[in-house]
């Protein structure tokens, strides 16, 4: 997919994401184009455009795909940017995008923003569990 360029991936992202709305889409076309959007957030991931890869699995709604391709060198741009395009979208995609948010947070340990991304949430058990599960004494204080 890269071997074209960064402007190709980009044009190619939008006619995703305008294609794979369109209400006649059949499954097999829908599959093939979810797998061409995992080429495409894989590159844009290793090429410091993380906010295109999201905004792309936001479009196709497949969000919860995103989790695969964060490492630890960009999961802080990709939770900053998803958090700050919460005053942005509807009511149930902004839940979305705060326990995407929360979730990768979680699994690199960062415990105090993922406490926060519950209590924007306003989800005490999910408080609590986050909370509970910090095992260092000081980040909990």
């Amino acid at each position: 997919v890269g071997d074209w360029g960064h402007e190709y991936v980009r044009h190619l992202s939008g006619e995703i994401g305008r294609f794979i709305s369109e209400p006649d889409i059949n499954t097999q076309t829908r599959i093939s184009l979810i797998s061409l959007s995992k080429e495409i957030v894989s590159y844009d991931m290793a090429h410091n455009t993380e906010s295109e890869a999201c905004d792309l699995l936001m479009e196709i709604e497949c969000l919860d795909m995103l989790d695969q391709f964060v490492d630890s060198s960009c999961y802080e741009r990709v939770c900053l940017y998803l958090i700050s395009c919460v005053p942005y979208v509807p009511e149930p995609e902004d839940k979305n995008l705060l326990k995407t948010a929360l979730n990768l947070y979680y699994k690199f340990e960062v415990y105090p923003l993922a406490l926060r991304c519950a209590i924007q949430l306003n989800d005490m058990e999910l408080v609590q569990e986050v909370f509970s599960n910090c095992k260092d004494p000081a980040v909990q204080k």
